[in-house]
């Protein structure tokens, strides 16, 4: 993973944001953004011929103190994107139809593409892992400054100190702080730890058992042999990260079951 603070001074021509506070945690994926643009009616009804060019869902209000709009998107957890839909990339696609220079312009190009990545040039994927995914869960403007926040979830095989280096050219404007970068874990799915834990999900569910990766950032990675394991079946609704996160009792008992066989195969003779 990479994971990346950004800032950069507002430019002071073009959609003047003046204030947009969306986001308190950047593995979240925005399902709502609201901004205040200077502007008046003309401006609104721009926003409105926005949505209606784009078929995104943007309302604009206007206020004493210029236009309130809102972007809604579809919540989510970072590492989960297909589905969802950032309020937050939303709101920058927005920002650049109603005419963004700068340092916004090239915050909005690179968060252009989505989730991909690609707009960092940083798209790429392998066949262990699947899909580079890149989320910004912080976007904040206010006082003539831009902060925003940079999660990527990348392939096993992929080139960290590239993508990096990539992310940094496409936001030039932007200075970069508290940078983190974890390195992959991967444990072969033909590993006897893998091999009895799927054993012991399809014997107690019946279920078709395979391994497959997350770019969720698990307790696996603080052991040399770590897998996540459980507590969701395919059914499911995906509510990581969410309102209202839930798991019905009878789940859990299920999961109990299946971590009990799981525990005798691999602790007992």
């Amino acid at each position: 993973m990479i994971h990346a603070f950004v800032r950069a001074k507002a430019p002071e021509d073009g959609v003047i944001v003046k204030e947009m506070l969306t986001g308190e945690r950047l593995n979240v994926i925005a399902g709502e953004a609201k901004a205040l643009l200077m502007g008046d009616e003309t401006l609104a009804a721009r926003v409105a011929a926005c949505a209606a060019e784009t078929g995104l869902e943007y309302t604009a209000e206007v206020t004493a103190d210029g236009v309130l709009v809102t972007a809604h998107g579809i919540p989510g957890h970072s590492a989960y994107p297909e589905g969802r839909r950032s309020a937050i990339v939303m709101m920058l696609k927005l920002f650049r139809y109603l005419g963004a220079t700068g340092s916004l312009l090239q915050l909005c190009n690179a968060m252009e593409s989505g989730w991909d990545g690609a707009g960092l040039g940083c798209a790429c994927e392998d066949e262990l892992s699947g899909h580079l995914t890149c989320n910004m869960g912080i976007l904040h403007i206010q006082h003539g400054e831009i902060y925003a926040s940079l999660d990527m979830r990348c392939p096993v095989t992929a080139d960290l100190a590239l993508l990096e280096k990539n992310a940094r050219a496409a936001l030039s404007g932007f200075t970069f702080e508290d940078v983190g970068v974890t390195e992959p874990h991967h444990v072969p799915a033909d590993s006897e730890l893998v091999t009895c834990l799927l054993d012991a999900y399809h014997e107690e569910t019946g279920l078709p058992a395979e391994a497959c990766s997350t770019g969720g950032g698990t307790y696996a990675k603080v052991l040399k042999q770590g897998v996540a394991f459980g507590a969701s079946f395919p059914d499911d609704e995906d509510v990581a990260h969410q309102a209202n996160e839930y798991i019905y009792i009878s789940k859990l008992m299920k999961s109990a079951k299946v971590y009990a066989n799981a525990l005798l195969r691999l602790c007992a003779e």
